[in-house]
């Protein structure tokens, strides 16, 4: 472990562990371990989207790190797009399955109609805060 605590994530926990249940953060937290680059334009949006969750992040960035760091569950991506793709869903291995309305999956097909995969589009979309714009803006500056 680390000297002076910040450990595990079991007795004691940090201020940030309520993130650890949250699906979007999951998925976030498996895009940024597989495209370090896109943290600063997240951080940024989620300034713009959820201040007082910025501040809370900033606030706390070594711990945040760590919990970014920690492995992703497996099927954190997975849980998101089966939420939206089908009923095949992947051996329902006890993740959260998040449930998409149809407003959420036409926003995604839009996206996904501007040459981007769906999965890729849904994380975008997910992971801007369900914000359809900010999430084309995503796509378009990962694409370059």
């Amino acid at each position: 472990g680390f000297p002076g605590g910040g450990g595990g994530g079991d007795g004691e926990g940090g201020i940030l562990d309520f993130l650890r249940e949250n699906p979007q953060f999951q998925a976030i937290r498996a895009m940024v371990q597989g495209n370090p680059q896109i943290l600063q334009p997240m951080l940024a949006e989620l300034q713009r989207q959820n201040p007082q969750l910025y501040q809370l992040i900033n606030g706390n960035q070594e711990e945040f790190l760590q919990l970014l760091n920690e492995p992703a569950p497996a099927d954190a991506l997975q849980n998101l797009a089966a939420g939206m793709g089908g009923e095949d869903g992947g051996g329902g291995g006890g993740g959260q399955q998040i449930v998409i309305t149809e407003e959420e999956k036409a926003a995604i097909d839009r996206l996904a109609a501007l040459g981007f995969e769906f999965e890729l589009a849904a994380e975008a979309f997910f992971a801007c805060d369900k914000n359809e714009e900010i999430a084309a803006n995503y796509l378009f500056d990962q694409a370059d």
